[in-house]
């Protein structure tokens, strides 16, 4: 969402910039000077806050949810993101709630395609390996303020898998890109994908029509990127004989 549809909706909703921070966790200085237009380029995570916890006021305010045992807190935790009611779906980042829209039609078969061709070449060739398709959490940081919600993910470390959530990086990640979703899945997960030392991250764009590829396979501290257009097979760099063929979405 854009600062000045943010800035409209708060200021239809009256929202006070000291409310905001509150419910944000983003200081009130900043926020103050992002909506002033003192700052030209918000950094992305502060604007995600803000936007998100404009969301969680309005829903708050139609009795949709009630937040406000989170909006007194200054970072939620891996608890508090199991202790969601169940028809909300948001992923924890850094101790923020970002809540994820409704997957489209088009996302959810992408997805399926992908964990269709994970699951059988996993199957076929054995091994420790396990593809799971979301809505799975991964506690990316082994710590207490993040928990994500990949599309698919490949995990073959077993002891990683606990009941609720994968505890710690998966080895491969796909996101589907929607529009509210563009610039954290590019730019903040892609950070927080490559620190906790996921070696494969894949996003598909259909705005684009492309496939993003960051790889991380050895023991260096490069990260090579590739990009694939829809049209060309795409090979699974965790695997040796792994290619995705992908034609098939562009008649989605």
């Amino acid at each position: 969402m854009e600062i000045l549809e943010l800035k409209k909706l708060k200021e239809e909703k009256q929202i006070t910039n000291e409310k905001l921070s509150e419910l944000s966790g983003v200081s009130y200085s900043t926020i103050t000077k992002i909506f002033s237009g003192a700052t030209k380029r918000p950094r992305a995570d502060k604007l995600l806050a803000i936007e998100n916890a404009i969301r969680d006021f309005i829903n708050d305010e139609s009795g949709a949810l009630d937040l406000s045992v989170f909006a007194k807190k200054k970072y939620n935790t891996v608890e508090d993101w199991l202790n969601l009611p169940d028809d909300r779906r948001a992923e924890l980042i850094d101790g923020v709630f970002y809540d994820m829209a409704e997957p489209t039609i088009w996302h959810q078969r992408v997805a399926g395609l992908v964990y269709f061709e994970a699951i059988k070449y996993v199957r076929e060739k054995g091994g420790n390996c396990l593809p799971l398709i979301s809505p799975v959490g991964v506690q990316l940081d082994k710590d207490d303020k993040t928990v994500v919600e990949p599309d698919v993910v490949i995990v073959c470390d077993p002891d990683k898998v606990k009941d609720r959530v994968i505890y710690g990086a998966p080895d491969w990640v796909l996101e589907v890109v929607s529009p509210s979703s563009k610039t954290k899945d590019y730019i903040v997960k892609l950070g927080k994908y490559q620190n906790a030392g996921v070696r494969e991250y894949w996003i598909i764009d259909r705005k684009q029509e492309r496939v993003t590829v960051y790889s991380h396979l050895d023991d260096s501290e490069n990260m090579e990127v590739k990009i694939y257009g829809f049209s060309e097979p795409v090979p699974v760099g965790i695997y040796d004989d792994l290619i995705l063929d992908l034609s098939e979405i562009q008649r989605y």
